[in-house]
């Protein structure tokens, strides 16, 4: 025969514990609830249930698409592609403004780099103007990189951060607007390579931005980034005021003047200068062009006295002004162009580069004139 027995202390104490009832007494039935229904707290022991989590707040709403994945990390923000892009921007810049700063001659497959960074918008306030780009570039690639890290880190990126880079990317954007604006209307569509690939670079970075923000933080960044606009614009206005005059580039005129040649001839100029004209040797130039001006500087005024030097626009420079008919059949295409020994040679040259292609067969004069470019 079976025999219940009543459950000890110890026993009603564990099953408590269990969250079963004790022996002997039947668990209350929770009710059942909707679908959809949240349990309200009751005045028992039973907790409520947690709040779901709040929206976010301040910096963190305003944040960009994928903000914490960071570039190039499911789809997050592009921070390192800016990066990189404004890196490549202030390398180039840098490059252009060591070569104004040192009067060399760009590296460029035409002529038209050297003519822009020579002609009157290739400077800015007495600075040579890609110093300016550099700071620009330079800046964006900083605050680019700084809010990587951090939304790499999963930290929110700062609204004055994310504020400096709409700024700096909408300085970049207008100024390559603007120059190419110029380069179209006051320099003749001059074929610039350097100023293409800075305003494709400025280009992406702008794409960039605006592909990697939502309509909430593209309201967010509208006012740095518009206001670094139109403060860029009133620069640059200001600065080459002097230049733009209201003047259309179809009317502006350069007449023939040939800048005074100052310098002192040494005995190896003097020599050389000799030995040119008699080999038949040929300097094409354009009274405008600041490298023949250096060049002649090199060989000095008793020197240029009698130089085998042609003028490829003798009288003067306008639009639509074919250049001399000798420096057309020579085929010039960059100033200065030396022909020697029937080699063709463009840029500035020392005197013993000269002395060489002088001294050397046609053949290796061919060469060496390649080879001195190069240098140059």
């Amino acid at each position: 025969m079976l025999t219940l027995r009543a459950p000890t202390p110890a026993a009603s104490a564990r099953a408590a514990r269990r969250g079963a009832a004790p022996a002997g007494q039947q668990r209350p039935q929770r009710p059942r609830l909707p679908r959809g229904a949240c349990r309200a707290a009751g005045g028992g022991d039973e907790a409520p249930q947690q709040p779901p989590a709040a929206a976010p707040q301040g910096d963190d709403a305003a944040q960009p698409r994928g903000g914490g994945a960071g570039a190039g990390g499911g789809g997050g923000f592009p921070y390192g592609a800016m990066a990189v892009l404004a890196g490549a921007g202030a390398a180039e810049t840098l490059y252009l403004t060591g070569t104004k700063l040192l009067h060399a001659s760009a590296a460029c497959p035409t002529s038209g780099c050297d003519s822009v960074l020579n002609s009157a918008y290739g400077e800015l306030f007495g600075l040579p103007l890609p110093l300016f780009g550099a700071a620009a570039y330079a800046g964006v690639g900083l605050t680019a990189a700084a809010a990587w890290r951090a939304s790499a880190a999963g930290r929110p990126v700062p609204a004055p951060l994310a504020g400096a880079l709409a700024g700096g990317v909408g300085v970049l954007g207008a100024s390559s607007a603007f120059l190419m604006y110029v380069l179209a209307t006051r320099l003749s569509g001059a074929p610039c390579v350097w100023c293409y690939a800075s305003a494709a670079l400025s280009g992406g970075l702008v794409a960039l931005l605006v592909a990697g923000m939502d309509r909430r933080a593209m309201a967010d960044a509208a006012g740095p980034g518009l206001g670094a606009t139109a403060a860029a614009l009133a620069v640059l206005a200001a600065g080459f005021g002097p230049a733009l005059g209201g003047v259309d580039a179809a009317e502006l005129e350069l007449p023939y003047v040939s800048p005074a040649v100052t310098t002192a001839s040494s005995e190896q100029a003097l020599r050389l200068a000799a030995r040119l004209r008699a080999a038949g040797a040929k300097m094409y130039g354009a009274f405008w062009c600041s490298h023949c001006y250096d060049q002649k500087q090199v060989f000095g005024a008793a020197a240029m006295a009698d130089f085998p030097y042609v003028e490829c626009f003798p009288a003067g420079w306008k639009k639509g002004v074919a250049i001399d008919a000798a420096c057309e059949a020579a085929s010039v295409k960059a100033f200065p162009t030396w022909v020697i020994n029937g080699t063709s040679t463009e840029g500035q040259l020392e005197l013993e580069q000269l002395e060489q292609m002088l001294d050397a067969p046609p053949a290796q004069a061919a060469a060496e004139g390649a080879a001195a470019a190069a240098a140059e």
